[in-house]
């Protein structure tokens, strides 16, 4: 848990963190962020709980980290939620994996139409709509990449959704600098989107959206390890200009709701976010 600038306490669920291996070190993250170094990072940022899925690595299945992750949070009930990474490419496969990860625990899936879509459009309907459904069927959570390419624009997102009106979508990164106010746009008319805060850029970018939508369409993420925990804590917490209600939710009652699970703070101390 964390106690903001008013010293009220907050239990804290991050929802953007990538986990796990890939082959080649690229100029912004690490090539290897295992669970072990993930807890120790959480356990100094009063961090309780955290979304994990695997980095980008985009001619796999990504079955190898996918599994890695839900091994994870089994032996880490309380602080680790996996997330399935889809590659769609894998077609029948990838529809079925779904259903897989889905019994074995997760609760939700981390679709990259920017890395793992070769320039294809998020709603194309025989790349995404059998994906989706299976999601829905598993009431899995969608967080999908936006932000820096045509192909995961928000509107582009917002028409996937709409098909498919029983799931919920989270845009990641809020579309970052140039896509939020196209977030904010398309969110208006759906109520079964919604945004995270990962690496987003500004602060000023989340209070624009809580300003627009409120507070119950925005939750905390961090990118974590591209960003470290504190870093994105404090641009949401210190410099966003939100207040108490607001934080609780943003940190960690809407995300809490929509995987259906019960908030229980597990850091091992309370951090007090003027120190982070």
């Amino acid at each position: 848990m964390i106690t903001d600038k008013a010293g009220h306490a907050h239990f804290v669920i991050d929802q953007h963190v990538h986990v796990g291996m890939r082959p080649a070190r690229s100029t912004t993250a690490s090539s290897s962020y295992l669970p072990d170094e993930l807890i120790a990072n959480m356990d100094a940022n009063g961090v309780d709980m955290v979304v994990g899925f695997p980095k980008a690595n985009s001619h796999t299945d990504y079955r190898v980290e996918n599994e890695r992750i839900i091994a994870a949070m089994k032996q880490h009930p309380t602080r680790i939620v996996a997330f399935a990474r889809i590659n769609p490419y894998f077609g029948a496969k990838a529809v079925a994996d779904v259903h897989d990860y889905a019994s074995k625990g997760a609760l939700g899936l981390k679709i990259h139409p920017l890395r793992d879509f070769s320039g294809n459009r998020v709603n194309d309907p025989e790349l995404m709509f059998p994906i989706v459904e299976a999601a829905q069927q598993e009431n899995l959570l969608l967080l999908v990449h936006s932000g820096n390419s045509w192909n995961c624009a928000p509107t582009l997102i917002a028409d996937l959704a709409h098909n498919f009106p029983k799931a919920n979508f989270v845009i990641a990164h809020s579309a970052g600098f140039e896509g939020h106010q196209e977030a904010i746009a398309v969110m208006r008319q759906q109520d079964n989107l919604y945004v995270d805060t990962a690496s987003n850029g500004y602060p000023d970018i989340t209070t624009n959206v809580v300003r627009a939508l409120g507070p119950e369409r925005v939750i905390y993420g961090s990118d974590h390890p591209t960003l470290p925990f504190g870093f994105e804590l404090g641009k949401v917490v210190k410099y966003a200009g939100l207040n108490s209600d607001q934080l609780g939710l943003i940190l960690g009652k809407n995300l809490t709701r929509l995987l259906r699970i019960e908030p229980k703070p597990s850091a091992p101390k309370t951090m007090d976010i003027m120190h982070l």
